[in-house]
């Protein structure tokens, strides 16, 4: 008998589109920085800000071009964020579960990005203004809080919607607690370093991309993204406000290997060994190309936030000293394990989600 679901089952969507809406009003009504010209008092919206051509008050710049842009791109990752969160939600209502995750999970994604802009907003507005500018200057602490309690307190209801499903056997967190202990231990110890402020070539994504494809795309992301990025984001010790982009997002993509070896292996409906060899190879070197651009995203992105202003190309050309050979190195040695790895995965059989 088909389950009927209640108000109750859908109380975490409710509460998440109240908070969005909430969101919402704060970036169209409720003041981020507040001052005095003239005698004049002027109180300026984060939606003001996105949407006005006119950023200069008395003489000083309030927003510079930089500035504007970021918070643009936030405001459109907001609403990106929102737009997901709904069709997530219909999906759901449709009996879909298994695609509501991957929207739920790319609408936390949207939002952390938000998040890190407005707070970031406030060093910009400090570095660009000065109390010297205005009769008097202020920068609304109040509204940060709030939106990044509203952020946080979302994402912790779409977190726990993504993870409903996610069932872990003893195997399956032993064999990727060993493997994440690895790619740290290749990532601090067995590296070239090429950048002083970060960036190494190093064979770390390896066993990352064996846990992908072992337990699926979903499994693969938790291991790179959540546990080796917050690993490693402080054993490096470059700082916090370097996890959102630079470990995250960046490496969220080793779970793309997974996905793309699920996906082409569909296309094996023989089940003839030599064919899925074939098959596996492409979706690691498919998803080993994916993976690198959304590596390549995540750093330049966090290098235009982090490091402002820098250009595209001076980004990018630094991004590109140490992003594409790492990438290239790791997608080799995965082609190359590829054999012992679908040994591995007959003997040792993955039951259940490994999608």
């Amino acid at each position: 008998m088909k389950e009927t679901k209640t108000l109750s089952n859908y109380l975490k969507e409710l509460l998440s589109a109240l908070s969005f809406v909430l969101l919402f009003v704060l970036l169209f009504a409720c003041p981020i920085v507040t001052f005095l010209a003239n005698g004049k008092e002027f109180s300026i919206s984060f939606a003001t800000i996105c949407f006005t051509e006119a950023n200069i008050y008395n003489g000083s710049i309030l927003v510079n071009g930089t500035t504007q842009i970021i918070l643009i791109s936030a405001l459109c990752a907001l609403i990106g964020s929102a737009v997901l969160f709904v069709v997530g939600w219909v999906l759901d209502c449709l009996n879909k579960e298994k695609y509501v995750r991957y929207y739920y999970l790319v609408a936390i994604i949207l939002l952390v990005y938000f998040a890190f802009a407005v707070l970031f907003s406030n060093y910009y507005f400090s570095i660009y203004n000065t109390n010297e500018a205005f009769d008097d200057f202020e920068i609304s602490t109040l509204f940060s809080i709030c939106t990044i309690v509203l952020v946080v307190f979302i994402g912790l209801l779409l977190s726990s919607k993504i993870f409903e499903g996610i069932k872990y056997t003893v195997q399956e967190i032993c064999e990727t607690a060993i493997l994440v202990g690895l790619a740290v231990v290749l990532d601090q110890f067995v590296k070239i370093p090429v950048q002083a402020n970060g960036g190494s070539i190093s064979f770390a994504p390896v066993p990352l991309f064996i846990i992908a494809i072992r337990y699926g795309g979903f499994k693969g992301f938790i291991a790179s993204g959540l546990i080796f990025g917050l690993i490693t984001c402080l054993l490096d010790g470059y700082g916090f406000q370097c996890f959102p982009f630079d470990y995250f997002v960046a490496l969220s993509g080793y779970g793309l290997i997974g996905v793309m070896v699920n996906l082409f292996n569909k296309f094996n409906k023989e089940k003839k060994n030599s064919k899925q060899f074939g098959l596996t190879i492409a979706g690691v070197i498919v998803g080993g190309i994916l993976a690198t651009v959304v590596r390549y995203f995540g750093h330049m992105v966090s290098g235009f936030i982090l490091y402002a202003p820098i250009s595209f190309v001076d980004n990018f050309i630094y991004q590109s000293t140490y992003v594409p050979l790492t990438m290239v190195v790791s997608i080799a040695v995965m082609c190359v394990l590829v054999g012992p790895i679908m040994l591995i995965n007959r003997v040792y059989k993955v039951k259940g989600n490994a999608k």
